[in-house]
């Protein structure tokens, strides 16, 4: 009520003396506010109400001043929120995200084990969709030290956060090798890890060619083995070859030849045997003509061409 809530009889009342009445300020509920001012609404005046940003309205945007004073019903305002964000296994809340309206953001995190690539953060974009998911995955795999990944095990993207279960690594040796009669071990090779290298000697009387260590390569196999040699044939002054008797292998051979005026006695080819030595060399022996020598009828110093002097 405006003005006096008494009036006196008087002879010259006017209507001006008789009190206004109006309808109280609205009581705005969250969200809700009047877009003029409603603190002085008479009986049938409206008043017009709007909601904020991210609310929507529901019921009838006016109200209007009754003859009682009181206003008719007041519409109300409800906060306008993104969907519930559904999340993958690997992602979980780091709040409660249940009443984001557009524009407001909501914290993630990879679940324990993950790492969480790209913001940590998903926005509410038009009150229904939310911004695109970060990823997770997984840590490098906690290799072994036997163990090598093949190919780039970062930034791969998970499931539960955890690596399936890992190979185990098992030892390869090497079957220790069967050796051809000249050579032998200088020392154990029967557990030899793959990589890892035998040595051998050639037996005696022989020469090694070549590196005397062999490499397990894998289970079953080892690289080549070196050769055991011949020494060089002891030749005499008086012999000759054709071509070298060097890096002769067991059984191969060796031309041996005298030279002038020797001649060979025996085979001119021999060969490297197993216990390093050579076949027996030829001997050279002067060559002596078969010539008969007249009977000569007194002492001769020098005879040459049939002729004593």
């Amino acid at each position: 009520m405006l003005g006096d809530d008494k009036i006196l009889c008087s002879r010259f009342i006017s209507g001006n003396a008789f009190p206004v009445c109006a309808c109280p300020a609205p009581s705005l509920s969250d969200g809700l506010f009047t877009m003029h001012d409603c603190s002085l609404k008479f009986i049938g005046e409206v008043c017009m109400f709007k909601c904020k940003e991210n609310f929507s309205l529901f019921g009838n945007s006016s109200a209007i001043c009754q003859n009682n004073t009181v206003w008719t019903s007041f519409p109300s305002c409800k906060k306008m929120v993104c969907n519930e964000l559904k999340l993958p296994n690997v992602l979980s809340f780091k709040e409660d995200c249940s009443l984001k309206s557009h524009g407001e953001q909501c914290q993630l995190k990879c679940k324990e084990g993950g790492n969480l690539i790209g913001s940590n953060s998903v926005t509410c974009i038009n009150n229904t969709s939310w911004s695109t998911l970060p990823k997770c995955t997984c840590p490098l795999p906690p290799l072994h030290k036997n163990m090598k990944a093949q190919d780039d095990c970062s930034n791969k993207l998970i499931e539960n956060g955890l690596w399936g279960p890992l190979p185990t690594c098992r030892s390869i040796y090497c079957i220790q090798p069967k050796l051809p009669n000249t050579l032998s071990f200088a020392e154990d090779c029967s557990s030899k890890l793959e990589g890892e290298s035998c040595l051998l000697k050639c037996k005696e009387g022989l020469e090694l060619i070549g590196s005397n260590k062999i490499v397990c390569v894998n289970s079953n196999e080892w690289s080549a083995f070196p050769n055991c040699i011949c020494p060089v044939p002891p030749l005499t002054e008086d012999m000759v070859t054709a071509g070298t008797c060097k890096n002769k292998i067991i059984g191969e051979t060796c031309y041996v030849s005298c030279k002038a005026p020797f001649v060979p006695i025996g085979s001119k080819n021999v060969t490297c045997q197993e216990n390093g030595r050579w076949g027996p060399l030829p001997q050279c022996k002067v060559f002596l003509p078969h010539t008969r020598i007249p009977f000569l009828p007194r002492p001769c110093w020098r005879l040459f061409c049939n002729i004593c002097w």
